[in-house]
């Protein structure tokens, strides 16, 4: 990249991270309010931070932009992801912004969810589960955000060289050989999704006592659940991955198994804490 090139992504990456400051601060602002609300408290601290809340914008706003100028400069700009020392063939600076962009998105959602746990000890699911369907949808749209490893490529006619490709979770993404559509492939993603949908998330609105017996408004009842819509799309995006197959269906798929086994040594962490120490 050039030097004017290079002055204006860092300028647009500045920007579009001051603008995710600004998002965030007010979003994290509005789901601590809810939460203070729903818990009643009305403590000093509350309304101090309440007094201090242009001060805060004003830093987040800063550090967003810091934030997403770094990821851009050092991914993009100084290619510190790429391995060195390898054949470079899957790599151009569309990948490359796009791999930028998806890690600072994540990182906004990190942002707010250790906001909050840091102020109450929890992370909602207002943060999580959204979260995890835009992973998903990223990697179905975008397999190359996964992060490139080198591999030994063998050649006919001459020794072997180091390429470069994609992780994931059983290894290099254009090296694997179960990426083709399958049943099994299906059944594992969306089992995997269903698992943690039961386990790790909670009703966002308090449960309707009245049953209705009518089908319709069954249904109606069912889908007014932001929970239920979440897990309703989230099994047709791995759905439709899974018809498209290739690429992509390889790094969901990755994906799925990550989560999963993130999710179960939180799991397993606080069980084992609880037993500790008695207390949840």
């Amino acid at each position: 990249m050039n030097s004017g090139n290079i002055l204006v992504a860092l300028v647009s990456a500045g920007l579009v991270g001051a603008l995710a400051g600004f998002a965030l601060h007010h979003f994290v602002t509005w789901l601590l309010d809810e939460i203070e609300f729903a818990e009643g408290t009305q403590d000093s601290q509350i309304q101090s931070l309440g007094k201090s809340a242009p001060r805060y914008r004003s830093v987040t706003v800063v550090a967003g932009c810091l934030v997403v100028a770094g990821i851009v400069c050092w991914e993009v700009i100084c290619e510190g992801l790429l391995p060195h020392n390898v054949v470079h063939t899957t790599e151009n600076p569309q990948s490359l912004f796009i791999r930028a962009w998806g890690h600072s998105i994540f990182f906004w959602f990190l942002a707010a969810a250790a906001w909050v746990d840091i102020r109450y000890r929890v992370i909602p699911d207002v943060i999580t589960t959204p979260g995890v369907v835009c992973g998903l949808i990223a990697l179905a749209i975008f397999p190359e955000i996964l992060l490139p490893v080198p591999v030994i490529t063998e050649r006919s006619f001459a020794a072997a060289t180091l390429t470069e490709d994609f992780l994931v979770a059983w290894g290099p993404l254009n090296m694997s050989k179960a990426i083709d559509s399958s049943v099994q492939h299906l059944a594992t993603t969306i089992a995997l999704f269903v698992l943690w949908w039961a386990i790790c998330t909670a009703r966002w609105t308090s449960k309707n006592k009245e049953v209705s017996k009518d089908l319709v408004q069954k249904m109606s009842q069912w889908f007014s659940e932001p929970r239920n819509l979440f897990l309703v799309l989230g099994i047709a995006v791995l759905s439709i991955v899974n018809w498209l197959g290739g690429m992509r269906l390889a790094a969901l798929e990755s994906g799925m198994i990550g989560l999963a086994v993130s999710a179960g040594i939180v799991w397993f962490t606080r069980a084992g804490a609880s037993l500790a120490l008695g207390r949840e």
